[in-house]
């Protein structure tokens, strides 16, 4: 029993994994970008870390902020437990929703809380 939790545990690890490798070329948009040399790779691949990265922190730091980008995307995308897609999907309605009136967004959802 405890050799099958174990690797119960290892899939779910390597299905996070794989979630975060679909999410980075489909979201991300990793596969659309043609670079020519090793350099840009390299440059490609640090951009696409500091985007999981930017993610990351907003989950992990700014738990008033996720709540409210969760909560803008209530009635279109229903809960999924890989919560990038929600985040990035949230962002994204967020800013659409207030760029015509930058000066209006709610500071306080910035701030780290």
């Amino acid at each position: 029993m405890q050799q099958a939790n174990q690797i119960l545990w290892y899939y779910r690890q390597r299905w996070s994994c794989e979630e975060a490798g679909r999410f980075l070329k489909n979201r991300i948009g990793l596969e659309k970008f043609c670079v020519r040399n090793y350099q840009a790779l390299n440059r490609l691949m640090i951009l696409a870390m500091f985007a999981m990265g930017f993610l990351t922190w907003i989950l992990i730091r700014n738990k008033r902020l996720t709540q409210h980008l969760f909560a803008l995307l209530r009635k279109f995308r229903k809960k999924c437990p890989f919560s990038y897609y929600r985040l990035l999907d949230g962002l994204q309605l967020f800013f659409q929703q207030h760029t015509a009136r930058a000066e209006k967004i709610p500071m306080l959802l910035l701030k780290s809380g």
